[in-house]
């Protein structure tokens, strides 16, 4: 009991000792590194999921982190820009609903003279249901 005093046992302390296997450096990964893959450009080690520059965020060692790009002003938009848009989309949305209308009445007449013929081929047969 004693030597575990003494050279403090994880056991008894409750510490656990930092790994020696190098985790990835990507901020969210931290996988466990068996085959390390040391980028060129920053000099950090990945895993081969994070292992090209642009997997990681690559910030060259020695130069400051990139700056960010401005987000490009949008382009105003009018109100008569809006309705004119509006008005297109509204006749176009009319034009569909005509021809789906128009398909959907094609198919239920399909369907109609499909149903007739079935039935008179039923009635045509020389049994009935009640004698077969």
């Amino acid at each position: 009991m004693d030597q575990h005093l003494e050279r403090e046992c994880t056991v008894v302390t409750g510490k656990v000792k930092a790994s020696s296997m190098p985790l990835c450096a990507r901020g969210t990964c931290k996988k466990v590194l068996f085959s390390p893959i040391r980028c060129d450009a920053c000099r950090k080690q990945y895993c081969i999921s994070h292992r090209f520059p642009a997997d990681h965020t690559c910030v060259p060692a020695g130069k400051a982190a990139p700056a960010r790009r401005p987000i490009p002003a949008r382009k105003q938009t009018t109100n008569v820009d809006t309705a004119k848009a509006l008005s297109n989309l509204n006749t176009e949305v009319k034009k569909l609903n005509v021809k789906a209308s128009v398909a959907v009445d094609n198919v239920k007449k399909q369907v109609a003279a499909t149903t007739a013929s079935s039935n008179a081929a039923i009635n045509s047969l020389p049994f009935s249901k009640m004698e077969r």
